[in-house]
């Protein structure tokens, strides 16, 4: 956030100024997401860890977590312009705007449906939620990285 903001009070073009504020505010959005989605996860845990509340089917509530994380990164990845930091980056996408909006749209899309699978693998009782789960992100990242060739 900080190398955004330096580099938003050096610009002087408009265009430019609100590409970095753009960044800025996704960065933020994100940060804080992830703030919540931690104060939850670290409640939840410590009233099961003093026997307050009962655990919830296996991980339904790790897959709520990483399925929401993922959700939203997902989200923000379709909205983010073109930079070093946040996004599908890879040589290809970072080629020119239009492969990188391209690129991220569909990864995007791809992280949304990843976040929705995982809070389905971590309801299931039946299979080895977390080998499906490392499945299935190594299937999204290599369908990623070759879709943005």
């Amino acid at each position: 956030i900080k190398k955004y903001e330096n580099k938003y009070n050096v610009s002087k073009d408009n265009k430019t100024k609100m590409s970095y504020l753009n960044n800025i505010e996704i960065m933020i959005k994100l940060f804080f997401s992830i703030i919540i989605i931690n104060f939850v996860s670290f409640i939840y845990y410590l009233l099961l860890s003093f026997g307050v509340i009962k655990k919830f089917i296996n991980n339904l509530a790790l897959g709520l977590i990483i399925g929401i994380l993922l959700i939203l990164c997902g989200l923000f990845i379709r909205k983010s312009k073109r930079n070093n930091i946040f996004g599908l980056r890879t040589k290809w996408s970072l080629a020119n705007d239009s492969a990188w909006r391209q690129s991220n749209e569909v990864g995007g899309i791809s992280l949304v449906a990843a976040g929705i699978s995982s809070i389905l693998i971590f309801n299931q009782a039946k299979y080895n939620q977390f080998l499906l789960f490392i499945i299935l992100m190594i299937f999204i990242i290599l369908f990623n990285v070759v879709y943005s060739m």
